[in-house]
């Protein structure tokens, strides 16, 4: 099963700043036949967006897209519950959570997050795996066994303390279980997390960084909520939209007619999609790396610990060539079996995903849709919110002002895919045809998960590993 990324647009690199003008150009300012990214001010996109509708129409004629029938969709997402507004309140308590360096004057409680050294023994001998330096840990969290746990509680940095334990009976180690034994622990720092009380006064003072992750201008607790709610449902309602406008096109395209494809924005798509895939494999092989690297500590540790001699590297390590760790990645990843057929699914995706772009414009320009330059500051503000830039202008300073191409068609996209929802006839679907929509709505669900899962299992990994190697033998 092949798996994707879903690209909504291009982020070329370019040098130029966002132009907030009332004024525009038009499509004869544009020369030529590409339709791949330029470096465009938002107060000329429409222009940009003109000049490729008249190049898409020498490459498809528009079908009919005025009575399309699909199948019904569910919209019950755009129902948006009190427990859903209230996970999102708690969301932006662990987002706004600060972390305070009290390892001068503080004791140690639940919740902190402590660097310690330590060392456990039993009869006054230190036992193998229990022994570490510089270690990481939450107190409370019981990744360490319970007694040693609760010794951690009310501690001073900077001074050693023995702090008696007895392992569990069902412990994992045979020479473990069931031992009483002692630890010394020096504390070297302590953070205290502060978790904010999201009220009224915390919604006043943060009034336009809220209003930046687009809910509204809100002042109080409870305008917050409905601003988080009237947010989600609009989310919700245009994610409808562009499933309906997915459905939509598919229909288009069995009365529309393709001559053929811009070369030159295919090519761009289809090297942004090697780039992003590549991007994940090198976030891979991170992950592997790290993965690698501290099996072998361990392993190395416990010969280290038995007095045998450490093995050479090329008994621990084991090197694979870069181009086959690739080659397998994509086939884990994305059900790709060769280099060929990678460079066919990024050719037809990029030609897929251009088709579909080539349909939305020409209707949009049918309907004399435009983007204006708040319009696409407001978007680019979402996006900015979403992926952690200071502002839209971050952005465009990171990746050139081509951005604008990209956050001005989704302008339009979400403008057509509007007025294709009030103009398709949604019916239910046969139950043959139900299988097949859950079967392929599985499918979809899968892929558009599947690269994620580098990114989560690399983010899991930069969690959890400072702590792996100790919390071990000590849970």
């Amino acid at each position: 099963m092949k798996k994707t990324r879903i690209i909504t647009g291009v982020i070329a690199a370019a040098t130029a700043a966002i132009a907030l003008t009332a004024c525009g150009s038009s499509a004869s300012e544009f020369n030529g036949t590409s339709t791949a990214s330029q470096a465009v001010a938002a107060k000329d996109y429409n222009g940009f967006f003109k000049h490729t509708a008249e190049v898409y129409k020498d490459y498809v004629t528009l079908g009919d897209y005025t009575n399309i029938e699909i199948d019904e969709i569910d919209r019950s997402n755009e129902d948006i519950t009190d427990e859903t507004v209230e996970t999102n309140v708690q969301a932006l308590e662990t987002e706004y959570t600060l972390q305070e360096d009290v390892t001068s004057g503080g004791t140690t409680q639940a919740d902190d997050i402590i660097t310690l050294d330590y060392s456990g023994s039993i009869d006054g001998v230190e036992f193998e795996g229990g022994t570490a330096t510089d270690q990481t840990y939450t107190v409370g969290s019981l990744r360490f066994i319970q007694d040693l746990d609760e010794g951690l509680k009310g501690k001073n940095a900077n001074t050693e303390y023995e702090i008696p334990v007895k392992f569990p009976d069902d412990y994992s180690s045979e020479e473990l279980k069931g031992k009483d034994a002692v630890f010394k622990v020096t504390i070297t720092n302590i953070m205290r997390p502060t978790v904010p009380t999201i009220d009224d006064a915390w919604v006043s003072a943060h009034t336009k960084e809220l209003a930046g992750k687009g809910y509204g201008n809100v002042s109080t607790l409870a305008e917050l909520k409905e601003g988080i709610k009237a947010s989600l449902k609009a989310a919700a309602v245009e994610s409808n939209n562009s499933k309906i406008l997915s459905a939509a096109l598919e229909k288009l395209k069995e009365t529309s007619t393709f001559k053929g494809y811009p070369e030159a924005e295919v090519s761009e798509i289809e090297t942004n999609i090697k780039n992003n895939i590549d991007s994940e494999f090198q976030q891979y092989k991170q992950y592997m790396s790290m993965m690698t690297t501290s099996v072998e500590t361990e392993a190395s540790a416990e010969e280290t610990a038995k007095g045998e001699t450490t093995a050479s590297t090329e008994a621990t390590t084991t090197t694979q060539d870069e181009e086959q760790m690739f080659l397998d990645y994509i086939k884990q990843y994305y059900g790709l079996n060769s280099q060929e057929e990678y460079d066919d699914y990024a050719h037809d995706y990029a030609e897929d995903y251009v088709g579909n772009k080539m349909l939305v414009t020409l209707i949009g320009d049918s309907q004399g849709f435009t983007a204006s330059v708040d319009e696409i500051v407001e978007r680019g503000e979402e996006l900015a919110a979403a992926y952690g830039y200071d502002n839209y202008q971050s952005i465009i300073d990171t990746y050139g002002a081509a951005v604008n191409c990209d956050t001005g068609y989704q302008t339009i996209y979400a403008k057509v895919a509007e007025f294709m929802a009030g103009k398709v006839k949604e019916v239910p679907a046969s139950t043959e045809e139900s299988g097949e929509a859950t079967e392929a709505a599985a499918e979809g669900s899968e892929s558009a998960e599947s690269t994620e899962a580098t990114s989560e299992t690399v983010e899991s990994a930069e969690s959890t590993e400072s702590t792996k190697a100790t919390e071990t033998t000590t849970q």
